[in-house]
């Protein structure tokens, strides 16, 4: 099993907080939240803290840069701006440190993902019907919103710091949303 490593600038880590951070996290959240998150186990919620990190990293293209480039994860970087994307003043985020902004929207995608798999779609989504007689095919329009893997209640969180990527398939690295009606 792996081990949680939460280390600023590793170059082994594997999570942006620690056990301890994300239990913290948890006691600002709605009380049931905390406690759907409690009821993991403690390597459990470990992995789920490790996913969240691998999500994040592959789904979202930061300002600034790596501090180090040994350093395995995205977090900590330079010359991020305190206020993100819209900053007026240069002052930026620690270099040294990961952001408790980045460790609270690891702890929240971690707590989506104890009920959630953002990674899979459901079966059949998307459809609403199937005929083989004369071949027949009927589209749910309120299924085919693609959210992508990174949950509004996360994206709130990074937005001001980075742009979000909701398929790795694509190139496109701007924020857009959009609905797809069949």
């Amino acid at each position: 099993m792996a081990t949680l490593i939460a280390t600023a600038k590793a170059t082994n880590a594997n999570s942006y907080a620690t056990l301890t951070e994300s239990n913290s996290y948890m006691e600002t959240v709605r009380p049931s939240d905390e406690v759907t998150w409690l009821k993991e186990s403690e390597p459990t919620r470990e992995r789920l803290l490790m996913l969240a990190t691998r999500i994040i990293d592959n789904h979202f293209i930061f300002i600034g840069s790596k501090t180090t480039s040994d350093q395995v994860l995205q977090w900590p970087r330079t010359a991020v701006p305190v206020d993100g994307l819209f900053a007026r003043l240069v002052r930026t985020v620690d270099s040294e440190t990961v952001p408790q902004f980045v460790k609270d929207a690891t702890s929240q995608l971690a707590l989506e993902l104890v009920s959630k798999d953002v990674l899979s779609s459901a079966d059949g989504e998307g459809l609403e019907s199937v005929s083989v007689g004369d071949i027949n095919v009927n589209f749910d329009k309120e299924d085919r919103n693609s959210t992508g893997a990174i949950p509004n209640s996360v994206y709130s969180i990074l937005r001001k710091y980075g742009y979000y990527k909701p398929s790795l398939n694509s190139t496109n690295t701007s924020i857009n949303q959009v609905k797809v009606v069949r």
